[in-house]
């Protein structure tokens, strides 16, 4: 599929996330539900810091827990088909796709941590292969495309696509909660006006 025209498209589209965000967030030093203090210091034991997406879900504590739950168990758990450049790869795709600059920003620099050498995700969409990603990454950057823009059209056939690059229906499904997930995440960020953090504070250990 060519992307030339969904990319110039998305391009203007993305804009700077607000300074203040369109919800109230509770910082961590003024956390008093032991709940969400409990959170941030999970947060902030892991990462270093406590990101304003997380702080973002501050009113709901208990909601906090179970995104992050979610996030550790696609993320990090142990695949052996799916590298963390693999998924770092479609996050930052999926959130270009819906033009999160919170979270493209976010992780983006995530994927310069396990590829150093990476693209901006225009070029990805834009070059395919030719970016330096393998043929079984560019096919799941095409599917998050689909699953992103046209859900309604996924069929099995394009599921039997993967299947044919190579991947397990476990890693396949891996791959649906990522890009559901990231789908989510970025709908949150924009919906609540998610601050970006300055890049002097965005030291967190991806």
């Amino acid at each position: 599929m060519e992307y030339s025209q969904l990319v110039s498209d998305i391009n203007k589209r993305i804009h700077d996330p607000p300074n203040k965000s369109f919800i109230h967030f509770v910082p961590p030093n003024m956390a008093e539900d032991p709940v969400l203090k409990r959170m941030y210091k999970r947060v902030s034991s892991s990462r270093k810091s406590v990101a304003n997406i997380h702080q973002s879900q501050s009113l709901m504590p208990d909601v906090i827990k179970a995104h992050l739950d979610l996030y550790m168990a696609i993320m990090y758990n142990e695949d052996d088909e799916l590298t963390r450049r693999t998924k770092e790869l479609i996050a930052t795709i999926v959130s270009f796709l819906n033009a999160c600059k919170y979270c493209i920003t976010h992780h983006y620099e995530a994927l310069l941590v396990h590829w150093p050498t990476a693209p901006n995700p225009d070029q990805i969409l834009l070059l395919g292969t030719g970016a330096g990603i393998n043929d079984m990454e560019w096919k799941l950057v095409q599917f998050a495309e689909l699953l992103t823009n046209r859900p309604y059209s996924v069929t099995s056939n394009n599921i039997e696509k993967l299947k044919k690059a190579g991947l397990s229906d476990r890693a396949i499904l891996n791959i649906i909660l990522i890009i559901s997930y990231f789908n989510f995440v970025n709908r949150l960020a924009l919906a609540t006006g998610c601050p970006l953090e300055p890049k002097e504070e965005r030291n967190y250990k991806y």
